[in-house]
């Protein structure tokens, strides 16, 4: 049974807040996912200048004095980059119809892959005892992961072409008459084949561990808040 919003406490209440203004704000129905990204930065921007702030107490005696009311802002700031992460969410739901559990499960899945040496879901064999170890594996792996994207939109993009050439030579078979100007296109957009062309191949774009199409913004997403939980910054 759902509390009434007041009683709610934490994420719960953050959630419903969210839920609540996605029904009834006019102006929460008309952000857009860009919108959101520039609000997102904006509040990066501010919690790094208060994190700057702590850290550059010199003395024992300016951390005490500062120490309170700083961190105030700090839990106030990390609060604000939540909201707009959520904001961001929902809006990339609404404009792309997406499934945000994805999200979720690619950035569970990312961190799983490049931090191989965690007993829990690691391979049993790779060990990291140095942050040096760590940072190197998961270069690696990420090397590895972007040269199995490429190969597999390449994939798909020749994939496409193929079809449509196909498809322009059948015209041609059954409708001589047809101005040429009239026929299809044999050049297209990268971005649009890798779109037009997901779901004849997103089945086995999946199997290979790659993301194409819609599903790519929430791979995407996901991607910035595993490194948002895990302090990384965005890269």
């Amino acid at each position: 049974m759902q509390l009434p919003h007041t009683q709610l406490r934490g994420k719960e209440r953050l959630h419903n807040v969210i839920k609540c203004l996605s029904e009834s704000c006019p102006w929460t129905k008309s952000i857009t996912s860009e919108m959101m990204m520039g609000f997102l930065e904006s509040e990066l921007k501010e919690l790094k200048d208060e994190l700057v702030i702590m850290k550059s107490c010199k003395t024992n005696v300016e951390k005490i004095n500062n120490n309170v009311d700083n961190k105030k802002e700090i839990v106030s700031e990390v609060g604000d980059i939540i909201f707009d992460v959520l904001m961001l969410e929902m809006a990339i739901r609404r404009e792309y119809d997406i499934d945000m559990e994805e999200a979720w499960q690619a950035a569970a899945e990312k961190v799983e892959r490049r931090t191989p040496y965690i007993k829990e879901w690691g391979d049993g064999v790779t060990t990291a005892s140095t942050v040096e170890d760590t940072e190197k594996i998961w270069q690696q792996v990420k090397k590895k992961e972007k040269m199995r994207v490429e190969s597999a939109a390449s994939e798909s993009v020749i994939t496409s072409q193929k079809e449509t050439n196909r498809n322009d030579n059948d015209n041609a078979d059954t409708s001589t008459s047809i101005n040429i100007s009239k026929s299809p296109s044999r050049s297209r957009n990268f971005g649009i084949l890798l779109y037009s062309n997901g779901k004849s191949s997103m089945e086995k774009l999946k199997e290979n561990g790659t993301v194409v199409g819609t599903a790519a913004l929430a791979f995407t997403l996901g991607a910035f808040v595993s490194r948002l939980l895990l302090g990384r910054g965005i890269r």
